[in-house]
């Protein structure tokens, strides 16, 4: 099974991220240096120095943090780049400095710069606040209402359930039937959504087919995949950052509920379209019926709808406790 921790994305590191902040022009520099008060007045070049020092610490520093479903600044950076890139790639108007790079070095800038100008926060602040980058992205949605289907009977699947079930399936025969229903609901639900989205299956197809790019495409497919499945799943994102916030447990705590729907939700995106990268004959007669606006030929898992989802119980895995970080103590 494939580890969702690794990664798989962008196989984003230090040097990749370095000639990214190399490659951004002034004007960028200072879009990113704006959003950061203690930024402010600070020359572009010492911005770029703060920059580096800031992601050199989250991948050579901030290796073991303890508590929570993170643990490090390289698991941190990735999840929420991947989380960015999947949410908003599949827009029409998406543009990567704006929807993914320059929310991720505000977060870089803000971790070194929390106190004042080169004061930076502690480790497991640093990672929150990273985390949090990725909250404030996806909570530009509208918040979600009723999906119509109250009248629905009670029992879908929440979205620990729902990952739960998919690794059940992927483990057991006859699995690549199952997934490939799983996933082109998912599809439909995302051509369905959105002018365009059509077009977009249609090139991921033609370039798999082609195989040149057929890792791009790949992800691009699992970009599609969790964005429908975010879709599915907002009430319960709303409800977790909520429900947190009320608790005034701190921006480290609220950010933990968050990280946690994060990482099911990319684990989910990677069982969907996990088959398929490990089946590549699948492809064909999983996409095309999608494109001809076909749905699955077997039975698929009932999600929670937006009703359910507002009165699910359910804490986040590994809920804040005694293990969780309790944010940055300032002696």
């Amino acid at each position: 099974m494939m580890d969702s921790n690794k990664e798989r994305l962008f196989g984003i590191d230090q040097a990749k991220l370095i000639k990214m902040l190399d490659g951004f022009t002034d004007p960028q520099l200072k879009r990113v240096q704006d959003d950061v008060p203690n930024a402010r007045g600070r020359t572009a070049r010492e911005v770029r120095e703060s920059l580096r020092k800031s992601v050199r610490r989250f991948y050579d520093e901030l290796t073991s943090v303890s508590g929570g479903l993170v643990k490090s600044g390289r698991e941190a950076v990735t999840l929420v780049f991947e989380a960015l890139y999947l949410r908003h790639s599949g827009s029409s108007s998406y543009n990567a400095f704006d929807d993914v790079e320059l929310p991720v070095f505000q977060g870089f800038l803000k971790a070194a710069n929390e106190y004042s100008w080169g004061s930076a926060s502690c480790a497991p602040g640093s990672i929150s606040m990273m985390i949090a980058v990725a909250e404030a992205r996806l909570e530009d949605d509208d918040s979600p209402g009723a999906n119509g289907d109250e009248g629905t009977p009670a029992g879908g699947l929440n979205i620990g359930q729902l990952l739960h079930e998919l690794e059940k399936i992927r483990s057991e025969p006859g699995s690549v039937e199952r997934l490939r229903a799983e996933l082109q609901n998912r599809l439909l639900a995302f051509v369905r959504k959105g002018t365009g989205h059509g077009q977009r299956l249609s090139d991921t197809l033609e370039l798999m087919t082609d195989g040149d790019h057929y890792e791009f495409a790949i992800n691009e497919l699992r970009g599609m995949a969790f964005t429908a499945v975010y879709e599915e799943y907002k009430g319960t994102f709303f409800k977790r950052r909520d429900a947190m916030s009320r608790l005034e447990i701190g921006q480290d705590r609220i950010a933990h509920g968050v990280k946690s729907h994060l990482v099911d939700l990319t684990r989910v995106a990677d069982l969907l379209v996990g088959f398929l990268h490990e089946n590549p004959m699948e492809i064909p007669a999983t996409l095309n019926p999608v494109l001809e606006g076909r749905g699955p030929e077997v039975p698929v898992l009932r999600v929670q709808t937006i009703a359910e989802q507002n009165a699910d119980m359910t804490m986040p895995r590994n809920s804040p406790g005694d293990d969780e970080p309790r944010g940055c103590m300032i002696m």
